[in-house]
């Protein structure tokens, strides 16, 4: 679940960020990564929310999120090949809340949200480097970081939200994180990003007029792409590329529906949903004819009221949209979609609680694909972490 700051919701973020164009930020020290005591699998269920995984074989994989709502607490966990461990952030990092995750080694990873309560949110970067999780960079003024996509060591992207309400671009270079210009946007939200080279990237999420929004990254500079919205407004959470040809984003309706968008390399259309109302928050592409999307058939969208606030604050499973006031809806079930290379067909996929959403999903091979989320109200204190693996044949 991610934290939503963009047009039709409440803002809940304060001054815009000070960074000009070309600002490097300022890294900053990290402290150890300290590892709890392994656990079966089975029995990994930590309090708090999990919103996006990430992996780079059947044995190493990370999964961030948090624990708590008003206060949140940075959740992060990784899968060594036999069991899951929680690791904890670095001390400047605890108090707060991730939303994505990257990885492209066992040396490289990042992890993107914001730091505060979510009353008052500052950008928030986290890189591992093999042996502890650091706090790369420390970004002044308001705002948050909901996307996170890497190539390499030396090529990674993060987009979110300024606390101005403007979209918010962030390249690492190998040596420092830059804000890069982007499209003269206001009001607008991105929410996910994805890149499968230097010359290569997508971010998506919403326009301040309820439409799709989708930017594409030329190696050179980021530039508006047409994209359909259906009847409504419309919000793409996530987004997937295999190739520069290859690409997937989903999202939802403000009724409800599924929304699926297609990159063939010429244009973006929509593909029919097999699930009608859905709300679906993450898709992962392999290749051309492999791909995964997860969600909920609801309930990932809902306002929470915290002390300080004058105002209920709009918050969203992966930034899936919201109408002010729109509360979570009782008995969310996992949705699991796979796309098998000329449509998509819904998968059968666990429901351990009375309440569950699936909010991130990754995947190797064929073969092993992780997807997490919680039970329970995603929106409330006692919500758990849940994880799904397939190994193949099903979900478990």
């Amino acid at each position: 679940m991610r934290v939503s700051a963009h047009g039709r919701g409440l803002v809940i973020v304060a001054a815009p960020l000070l960074v000009t164009a070309t600002a490097a930020l300022v890294p900053a020290a990290g402290a150890s990564a300290v590892t709890a005591p392994a656990a079966p699998v089975r029995s990994f269920q930590p309090r708090g929310v999990l919103n996006d995984v990430a992996a780079i074989s059947a044995r190493s994989a990370w999964a961030v999120g948090r624990t708590g709502v008003c206060r949140p607490a940075t959740l992060i966990a990784h899968w060594n090949g036999r069991a899951w461990k929680l690791m904890r952030a670095p001390v400047s990092a605890r108090a707060g809340w991730l939303n994505s995750v990257a990885v492209t080694s066992a040396h490289n990873a990042w992890a993107v949200g914001f730091s505060g309560t979510l009353n008052v949110q500052r950008p928030l970067i986290l890189r591992w480097n093999g042996k502890v999780w650091t706090h790369v960079a420390r970004l002044t003024g308001g705002g948050l970081l909901s996307g996170v996509a890497a190539t390499s060591a030396h090529n990674a992207w993060a987009v979110g939200s300024t606390g101005s309400g403007k979209t918010l671009i962030l390249r690492w270079n190998g040596k420092t994180w830059k804000r890069l210009p982007k499209p003269s946007l206001s009001n607008d939200f991105l929410a996910g990003v994805a890149a499968t080279s230097a010359r290569n990237a997508w971010a998506v999420g919403e326009t301040g007029g309820g439409k799709t929004l989708i930017l594409h990254w030329n190696g050179t500079s980021w530039a508006r792409v047409p994209s359909p919205s259906l009847a409504g407004d419309n919000f793409l959470a996530g987004v997937a590329a295999s190739s520069p040809r290859n690409a997937w984003a989903v999202g939802e309706t403000i009724g409800g529906k599924a929304e699926i968008l297609h990159w063939t390399g010429m244009s973006w259309t929509e593909v029919a949903s097999p699930v009608s109302g859905a709300q679906l928050a993450q898709v992962t592409a392999m290749s051309a004819g492999s791909a995964w999307a997860v969600g909920a058939t609801s309930g990932l969208t809902g306002a929470v009221a915290c002390a300080g606030n004058s105002s209920p604050a709009d918050i969203a499973g992966r930034l899936i949209a919201t109408e002010p006031g729109r509360l979570i809806a009782a008995g969310p079930k996992t949705v699991i979609l796979r796309w098998n290379g000329s449509q998509w067909q819904r998968e059968s996929s666990p429901d351990p609680a009375s309440k569950n959403a699936l909010l991130g999903v990754a995947a190797t091979s064929a073969r092993n694909a992780w997807a997490v989320g919680a039970t329970g109200n995603v929106f409330g204190a006692t919500a758990k972490a849940l994880i799904l693996r397939w190994r193949g044949h099903t979900w478990q």
